[in-house]
């Protein structure tokens, strides 16, 4: 891959690998993996903290519709930070 998001990507890879790889369950369709969210810039804070929860909203949704069983992400914007595993009931 030859891109300016490689350092990104690998940044992403070293947190998020080994809680992958230890503690979520393996197989297709168990894991919606979310990542890479992102705002206007010209949006102000509240307005991005909006436009996240509804876009967080949406993940549970589509999670929930196709039967994962959790979903997992890494949020690196201090605005929205919020850092959890969610599994679904």
């Amino acid at each position: 891959m030859n891109s300016k998001l490689i350092i990104v990507f690998e940044f992403l890879e070293s947190i998020e690998g080994p809680i992958r790889d230890k503690y979520l369950p393996n197989g297709q369709n168990q894991i919606l993996h979310s990542f890479m969210m992102g705002t206007g810039a010209f949006l102000n804070s509240q307005e991005n903290i909006t436009v996240m929860q509804f876009m967080e909203n949406e993940v549970l949704h589509l999670a929930k519709r196709r039967n994962f069983a959790g979903i997992f992400t890494t949020n690196t914007n201090p605005l929205t930070q919020v850092g959890f595993i969610f599994f679904l009931p």
